[in-house]
């Protein structure tokens, strides 16, 4: 009869003990996306992507598309006349520019998967990209299945709606950005070419292996992609600004 009188007050222990491991299970598991999210999301513009976010992104992206012979385009983005922004109206305002450009980006390029792009966007439709902040106000971009002209003209859009919103918080100075582009087809291009002369010394095969690599691919582009940011600022006269 005991044994009997125990059997649901027994049960209930268990399904107390149940529920609260489920509910610290739960628990857990939100810490651990929370510090994941604080460790891969920029600290002051938290709806972008930090450095690190960007690699653990892309790069399993990028060995995807490169599995499947697919493109990928890596952009360098730098704001400029940063140093008048703050000269004349501080850095906090300087914070609401970076801030602004950060939002038109978004806007032109969306990530709504934490996978860059599976699908070729449609005729007019905005490109799904990986977008993070570097630092300060430099950016870093990254998208798939498409063209490096497709997405110079979506910068270029971009920028003239940047250009026409921050002027409302900077009226005197007409804040912009430089971009430079680089596709993963020009490195891999550029391997092969650099294979043709090697393959005496080396297995092509091994070359490959080494410098095919995805996180190499994503560095070696996006070093590209400053040069050419570097390069359009100084074409327009803001290498100083």
């Amino acid at each position: 009869m005991d044994d009997l009188a125990e059997q649901p007050s027994r049960r209930k222990y268990e399904e107390r003990h149940k529920s609260l491991a489920k509910r610290t299970h739960n628990l857990l598991m939100d810490v651990i996306k929370r510090q994941h999210f604080e460790l891969t999301h920029d600290s002051h513009i938290p709806e972008l992507l930090n450095p690190r976010g960007f690699e653990e992104i892309v790069i399993p992206a990028t060995e995807m598309f490169l599995q499947e012979g697919d493109q990928v385009v890596f952009g360098f983005i730098d704001m400029d006349k940063m140093k008048a922004i703050n000269d004349k109206y501080g850095h906090p305002k300087g914070d609401e520019v970076i801030k602004m450009l950060a939002e038109v980006l978004q806007k032109y390029f969306k990530r709504e998967t934490d996978i860059i792009a599976l699908n070729h966007p449609k005729e007019g439709e905005k490109p799904q990209g990986g977008l993070a902040r570097r630092g300060g106000d430099e950016f870093l971009l990254a998208i798939a299945l498409t063209d490096i002209e497709r997405v110079k003209m979506f910068l270029q859009d971009a920028k003239e709606e940047f250009e026409k919103e921050a002027q409302k918080i900077t009226p005197e100075i007409v804040p912009s950005f430089s971009f430079g582009l680089a596709s993963m087809r020009e490195k891999l291009e550029e391997i092969y070419d650099r294979d043709k002369i090697q393959e005496g010394n080396l297995a092509v095969s091994q070359i490959e292996a080494v410098d095919a690599e995805p996180s190499y691919l994503m560095v070696s582009a996006l070093q590209v992609a400053e040069m050419r940011m570097y390069k359009d600022k100084s074409e327009r006269g803001q290498a100083r600004t």
